[in-house]
């Protein structure tokens, strides 16, 4: 008999998290979500495809499972696939009637379900693996869109037939588009683009959720075959959209190879706990699995690898087709003593060793505790007041402007519920005073008894400046020559020893510059900037706002070149500013150095060696707040001579945004200066999502000539690329940028 100390789930877990995705989830969904986080970040529940349907020799035997008969108990985790929905059986030949019943069944026995989706080409109607392009013809405005839409509500109306006997939604971990970067697919690397691939996955969650009302659903990612941070967030649609950051693996036969799944394990726990996700491997396996220990040499070794790779909820094993394609093992298999080894481990979970993952911890009576991120008084210099709270365990937050209970609270938070981390906006206005009042209720419905309180005063005659923006003052800021940094050899200036330093050159450069390129050298990680937009980085994590605490991803020498695309070249002004932030690993003993050198094939415009602003105070330089900026910028004789609409800055950025634009004088009018601001143009400058759906209008209206600039607050949208078009007469520029929440 196999005897296992059950982890309690009274585990507090110190993390910021987005968490569950979708607010209106049912309580046996959030119950599972919360048990996965809890349980699974100590426990490796082991799953396995069609595990009830069939096995090696038998098909649809009631009862029957080869990893039950290997070792006494089923998996505590069920794979299903709806491929081929709308027929009579799935893409493996079982009928879409039993997969049902053996979803309930193993619900019933306390076990997990996971769905994915081999569906065919909706453009060519091929199989799945033909992957001619489809996504760009499924997406809004495609000739293609309603008939997807068609097929996605066969997959609702199957979804909603997932209920118990009294009604009740069964949650399922729903896995759509899985292995997204690899090739072999219609909605893979080679036949969509990033952008497109994001939009799929967003709409199809969309649909579900707000068309359908499906609200039973974990949503699971898994990337194929991935070693690297970089390699598993390529095509991520964000905390937003994903709960599960699962990864499907099929590289794991040797030991080696298990250090190489143990170090990327490693990465996902670290970012499950960040970001408040559960991590999983959620396809894995070796056909007919030659290596007889490979379950305890392979799969538990990566498990195992370290505290992070523990926090992987469950592997699931692919099928059992037939004799010559399995994935886990039957009676008499070679690997069936090792894998009873296996299931003996302490951390290792089968269905028998599950607590109720349906339902939530009743003994907890402690309302949660807000922390807050803002100053309690505070002046707000934009009328869209973000408010970014913490909280000390899982918990909803409302908001209200008058004292009230939290039940009676009229607004909710629109990031974070369910999680340690909560943000939402509220709009206000000019020249008011206000006095916010916030609660929180935990996942057990403990709620505060008493509110939380931030005094607003909102003053829209000033603005905010970033460290990176040309206008900053950085008078207070240290001069150094360069090597600047701590504990390495041949500095010439010695910094404070933090983890994150600023540095800052202005610098005049001559016009019609042929390309640029921005040499950093130094330790460990890098942000650099111009006139506010980002450059590139370098060992840092990708596509996320980072701010002073983000510790680098590799500590070691760095010499990276930095090359300025188009977007970048159009930010050059006759006077500019670059920007840079060095990022240490965050261990004892640290180096840190920077130098640069910033250059083209016609000459060195700043050396190494050279004079530079820093800063090394233990945090992010603090925004200046000026006067805003008139619209039209008085500056002599000096006039565009050309429409010109620039990049934006900063980018990517995290809420709002400045765009800037010139509109020319006609020739005759500079030759008559006194009639400069006679001749007038119609402007529109018009923000769209990657859909092409108009998202804001910024200017729609006519102006005279000079140099403008326009600020978007993008308080209110997702994460993700926008587009803003400025036309005039018959002048149409286009722009692209990135925003990250």
């Amino acid at each position: 008999m196999k005897y296992k100390k059950l982890i309690s789930l009274l585990i507090v877990l110190p993390v910021i998290s987005k968490a569950q995705i979708d607010v209106n989830a049912t309580y046996e969904t959030k119950s599972l979500y919360q048990n996965l986080i809890e349980f699974g970040s100590e426990n490796l529940l082991f799953g396995h495809q069609d595990a009830t349907a069939y096995g090696v020799g038998w098909n649809a035997v009631e009862g029957r499972c080869d990893v039950k008969e290997v070792c006494g108990d089923y998996p505590a985790v069920y794979g299903w696939d709806i491929g081929d929905i709308g027929n009579l059986v799935n893409v493996d030949k079982i009928k879409f009637s039993n997969i049902k019943r053996w979803i309930k069944e193993a619900y019933l026995r306390g076990g997990i379900n996971t769905i994915s989706m081999h569906l065919d080409n909706p453009y060519t109607r091929g199989d799945a693996w033909d992957n001619s392009p489809a996504v760009k013809y499924i997406l809004p405005g495609g000739i293609r869109h309603s008939d997807y839409l068609i097929i996605l509500d066969r997959i609702a109306e199957f979804l909603k037939e997932l209920k118990t006997d009294a009604g009740i939604p069964i949650p399922i971990v729903f896995r759509p588009y899985h292995e997204h970067t690899q090739t072999w697919n219609w909605w893979g690397r080679s036949a969509c683009t990033e952008e497109e691939f994001v939009a799929l996955w967003k709409m199809t969650q969309k649909y579900l959720k707000d068309t359908h009302n499906i609200h039973n659903l974990l949503y699971a990612i898994s990337p194929q075959d991935v070693n690297s941070y970089d390699g598993y967030f390529f095509r991520y649609p964000g905390d937003d959209y994903v709960d599960i950051l699962g990864l499907d693996y099929y590289n794991l036969t040797t030991a080696s190879n298990a250090v190489t799944l143990g170090s990327t394990l490693d990465m996902l726990g670290k970012e499950a706990l960040k970001r408040g996700k559960v991590s999983a491997i959620t396809e894995t396996g070796v056909e007919k699995i030659p290596n007889s220990t490979w379950w305890t040499d392979c799969l538990y070794a990566a498990f195992n690898y370290s505290a992070d790779s523990r926090r992987t909820a469950w592997a699931l094993l692919w099928r059992n087709a037939h004799v010559n394609h399995f994935y886990a093992p039957y009676p008499g298999q070679a690997s069936a003593p090792n894998f009873i080894k296996f299931y003996d481990y302490a951390n290792t979970s089968f269905e028998k060793d599950l607590p109720d993952m349906y339902s939530l911890r009743s003994d907890d009576k402690t309302p949660p505790t807000i922390t807050f991120l803002n100053q309690k008084t505070l002046t707000t210099y934009d009328t869209t007041l973000t408010v970014r709270l913490t909280t000390d365990e899982r918990a909803y937050l409302k908001y209200s402007f008058t004292d009230q209970n939290y039940e009676e609270m009229p607004y909710q938070f629109e990031s974070g519920q369910s999680g340690f981390a909560h943000s939402t906006n509220i709009n206000l206005e000019h020249g008011q005073n206000y006095t916010l009042y916030f609660r929180a209720q935990d996942i057990y419905v403990n709620s505060s008894e008493s509110s939380e309180i931030i005094e607003v005063k909102v003053d829209t005659t000033k603005m905010s400046v970033s460290w990176t923006s040309v206008d900053y003052t950085d008078s207070s800021w240290k001069i150094g020559t360069t090597p600047i940094g701590f504990n390495s050899t041949g500095l010439k200036t010695e910094t404070k020893k933090e983890k994150t330093i600023y540095f800052r050159k202005k610098i005049t450069l001559p016009a019609n510059l042929n390309g640029l390129g921005l040499l950093v050298k130094g330790h460990d990680g890098f942000i650099a900037y111009i006139n506010g937009s980002e450059i590139g980085r370098i060992n840092l994590p990708a596509n996320e706002i980072i701010d002073f605490n983000t510790n680098a991803t590799v500590a070691a020498p760095v010499s990276k070149v930095f090359i300025f695309e188009q977007d970048k070249m159009d930010l050059i002004r006759e006077e500019n500013v670059i920007t840079v932030e060095m990022h240490v690993i965050g261990q004892e003993n640290v180096d840190a150095s920077f130098d640069a050198r910033l250059f083209n094939n016609e000459g060195i415009y700043i050396d190494l060696g050279s004079t530079w602003k820093y800063y090394d105070e233990g945090q992010k330089p603090e925004d200046r707040i000026v006067d805003k900026l008139t619209d039209i910028q008085e500056i002599g004789l000096n006039y565009p001579n050309d429409f010109k609409l620039f990049q934006n800055y900063p980018n990517p950025f995290n809420p709002t945004t400045i765009i800037e634009y010139n509109i020319p004088y006609l020739p005759a009018t500079r030759q008559n200066p006194e009639f400069r601001m006679q001749n007038s143009e119609f402007i529109s400058l018009i923000i769209y999502d990657m859909l092409g759906r108009e998202v804001a209008i910024l200017v729609n209206e006519e102006q005279k000539p000079g140099k403008y600039m326009v600020e978007w607050n993008a308080s209110n949208k997702s994460t993700g690329i926008y587009l803003y078009r400025m036309n005039c007469g018959n002048y149409n520029g286009l722009g692209k940028m990135i925003l990250i929440k």
